[in-house]
């Protein structure tokens, strides 16, 4: 610390000269501080007194959580799912109009995944404002209305989920006995293409519309035709692959081993969305030479990822 007297803020005012913060901001930051030989019912009841709350909002909240079963059992004996959904209910206590969650799906299974979209979702319903930290964009996707991508302390993107789809685009399925004319000519329009089977083209770049008026123009018969907006998947695998890569960042050892299987992935069982971000990275189309390159970049972001890691932890 410098000594040098803080900065006021801009705006606002700050948490500590609310008379009770609990009913301003709620916040999940990570696993639940209490002894473990509390019961999460006496728990939980020991902060309500402190918001000023009453012994029948603990109650309420123990049935919202799903944890009215697991009321007598011991805080060390909680598993993390089991955790999480404790903080939520402790973080309620005071009825915020705030809430921030720091990777509030850590430890849940899918249909406990399913149930907190849905509680965030409502609690963003009746006026909240919801903040959830995550790295997972594909889940974020279903969940959130705006995101904000961060890198290194560093704003890379801030748009609402349909903004970003928009950006990501869609992927055009189709089928047609000309499928080597059809995907010539789609990529001489700047578009991504690839060919699962003979007769079924995948087209991303372009929209079924105009894919519809290439093959008219070109007396190219279409059997179908078929547009599906992509997920975030792919920000998700550009996030674990080179983001989570860079030296400076949190948790870096646990990403080098996902790192590598989504490095794999890419070369070994390719998607439509693959194909996409191949051809922005590299600016040509995804093939066994193109994805052996994005493969050899990435093994050398995870050599030096992985010296730097393992060098500071033998270090003295």
């Amino acid at each position: 610390m410098s000594g040098e007297k803080a900065e006021p803020p801009t705006s606002g005012r700050p948490l500590a000269e609310w008379r009770s913060p609990a009913t301003v901001v709620g916040a999940v930051l990570g696993g639940v501080a209490g002894h473990p030989g509390r019961r999460v019912g006496a728990h939980l009841r020991m902060v309500a007194a402190g918001v000023g709350v009453p012994d029948s909002r603990v109650d309420e909240l123990l049935v919202k959580v799903g944890l009215a079963a697991t009321a007598r059992v011991r805080l060390g004996g909680l598993s993390l799912g089991m955790a999480q959904r404790l903080g939520i209910a402790q973080a309620l206590l005071g009825n915020p109009p705030v809430l921030i969650l720091d990777e509030p799906a850590n430890g849940l299974d899918p249909h406990s995944i399913r149930w907190l979209r849905d509680l965030l979702r409502e609690l963003a319903a009746e006026g909240r404002a919801v903040l959830v930290s995550s790295h997972l964009l594909t889940e974020m996707e279903h969940m959130a209305d705006h995101i904000v991508v961060m890198a290194r302390g560093r704003v890379l993107t801030a748009a609402s989920i349909a903004n970003v789809r928009e950006r990501i685009g869609s992927r055009v399925n189709g089928q047609t006995p000309r499928t080597e004319e059809l995907m010539s000519l789609a990529r001489a329009k700047g578009a991504a293409v690839e060919s699962a089977s003979p007769g079924h083209v995948s087209i991303t770049g372009l929209d079924r519309f105009a894919v519809g008026d290439l093959a008219a123009a070109h007396g190219i018969a279409l059997h179908w035709l078929d547009e599906q907006a992509q997920s975030l998947e792919v920000g998700e695998r550009l996030a674990g692959i080179t983001l989570g890569m860079v030296p400076g960042l949190g948790g870096i050892a646990d990403w080098l081993p996902f790192g590598a299987a989504r490095a794999a992935m890419l070369v070994a069982e390719p998607t439509g969305q693959d194909a996409g971000f191949v051809r922005s990275l590299v600016g040509t189309d995804l093939t066994p030479g193109t994805g052996l390159l994005v493969f050899c970049v990435f093994a050398a972001v995870l050599a030096c990822a992985g010296a730097y890691v393992y060098g500071r932890r033998d270090a003295p």
